[in-house]
């Protein structure tokens, strides 16, 4: 019994001798796009001509703690600062968010990661492979941050991430939103890849446009590549269904199950890609022009994916993407869009992505830009 006492009055003591002086973490996201768009509207049906050009600086700082020689927490804080080139500056429209967000890693005895992620966190946390029918390029920046959380499994031949993103709260006029949202996938060999991705879309009613709409979103993908047998960087080919669940819920009898497939066909060398996506199945946006019971269009606030997902689609894409550093990423590219009735429009690109945190830590957010997960994860120096 004493020695019982004696090992529970030692406990606590361990417990801190476990814990590393907390040091000071600080970090910047500098988000720089141009994306001028060229449609034929209304010919073009989906999308309108325009020009975005914009900037997003998000500067955090907060503190992380080590707890033995496996786990790390991590506390941030910041803001996002947004400039649309043109307007002029005003402070009071042009800081958009707070960000405020608990980082935990884990390193398991196998080798291992796991993540989790809680609060107001940027975007690019998100690290599974997801379709353009999922989230349009322009959301991707203009919704820098997520509100939620996010957990993420990763070793040497799989990775699984889980989400959650809370994009309204109830209101007389604001609607009831959230969306989860996961992907994954299995490399058995270094030419094969097994993939999912998937979203659960909840777009509900305010008090003055009650109802409820469903969309939920499936993929799953096979992929072969034949880079390293071509001595291309890659040469790869991609085939993926897609399932779909949507629900009017006020106006329709029940459910609609529209489907379809996708194929992406990639080549790259000196850093250059070629790639051309090919879509055919049902319209997978049924409501797209459809309204509430308070009449506001659906339009892109049930469908967060490319409008283009419609019968027949194609995109081909070519650009440029050097491998500059771990911690700067840079693309630049020109993308053509086409449906049943021929050329729609085209886009021509240029993004910039800093991110301080990863020239800080190499090795760990450098995964967020230029290195593959797997490089990230599995450096010896993987902790802060």
């Amino acid at each position: 019994m004493a020695a019982a006492q004696d090992s529970l009055s030692k406990a606590p003591a361990l417990a801190k001798q476990e814990l590393r002086n907390p040091k000071l973490e600080y970090g910047l996201d500098f988000l720089f796009h141009f994306d001028n768009r060229e449609f034929d509207y209304p010919n073009g049906k989906y999308m309108r001509s325009s020009t975005i050009f914009s900037v997003v600086g998000a500067p955090t700082v907060g503190f992380s703690i080590q707890q033995g020689e496996d786990a790390n927490h991590r506390v941030n804080a910041g803001f996002d600062y947004y400039r649309d080139m043109g307007e002029g500056s005003k402070p009071d429209r042009d800081l958009r968010e707070i960000i405020f967000n608990y980082d935990f890693h884990k390193r398991f005895s196998n080798g291992a990661l796991f993540e989790a992620v809680a609060g107001v966190f940027p975007r690019h946390y998100m690290e599974g492979e997801y379709s353009e029918v999922f989230f349009t390029d322009s959301l991707l920046f203009y919704d820098h941050n997520l509100d939620g959380a996010i957990l993420k499994y990763m070793t040497r031949n799989f990775y699984a991430e889980l989400g959650a993103d809370w994009m309204g709260k109830a209101g007389v006029t604001r609607k009831e939103r959230f969306q989860l949202f996961f992907a994954g996938d299995w490399i058995p060999r270094h030419w094969f890849k097994l993939g999912f991705a998937g979203t659960f879309y909840h777009y509900a009613g305010s008090r003055q446009a009650p109802g409820v709409v469903d969309n939920h979103l499936l993929q799953t993908y096979i992929e072969f590549d034949a880079g390293k047998f071509t001595h291309l960087q890659e040469l790869s080919i991609k085939f993926s269904p897609l399932l779909s669940y949507q629900y009017d819920r006020v106006r329709d009898p029940g459910p609609k199950l529209p489907c379809g497939g996708e194929m992406v066909i990639t080549t790259r060398n000196w850093n250059v890609w070629l790639q051309n996506t090919t879509y055919v199945g049902d319209n997978l946006m049924p409501y797209y022009y459809g309204v509430d019971t308070g009449g506001n269009p659906y339009a892109g606030n049930l469908y967060l994916g490319s409008p283009f997902y419609r019968k027949f689609y194609n995109l081909l894409e070519l650009y440029w993407e050097p491998r500059l550093t771990e911690w700067l990423y840079f693309r630049a590219s020109a993308r053509f869009h086409f449906d049943e009735g021929g050329f729609m429009g085209c886009q021509q690109k240029l993004s910039l992505f800093l991110n301080l945190d990863a020239f800080r830590h190499p090795g760990w957010g450098a995964g967020r830009i230029g290195m593959s997960r797997r490089e990230r994860a599995f450096r010896s120096s993987y902790m802060y």
